[in-house]
């Protein structure tokens, strides 16, 4: 997931089951009940969640960078993302 949200063009970082990312909407975040705190997201991906969730989010993150729906990164995670 976080290679093809990379290639999506957004600044990931994660450590193990934690992938840190520019928030999306309010209606994504509580679609998938992500953790928002500011600018930023952060996404648990547990070890049993199925692949086609992940792509379900990963194609849902997609539409919200054609509408322009994404934050701009913050600071802290250009510096995160660069260390992963």
């Amino acid at each position: 997931m976080v290679a093809e949200l990379r290639r999506l063009g957004l600044k990931v970082a994660y450590q193990y089951v934690n992938v840190l990312m520019p928030r999306p909407s309010d209606e994504l975040a509580k679609k998938w009940q992500l953790m928002c705190v500011g600018d930023e997201a952060q996404i648990l991906v547990l070890p049993h969640a199925a692949r086609q969730y992940l792509k379900e989010f990963v194609n849902d993150v997609r539409l919200e960078i054609i509408v322009e729906a994404m934050r701009t990164p913050t600071g802290r995670l250009e510096r995160l993302a660069q260390n992963y």
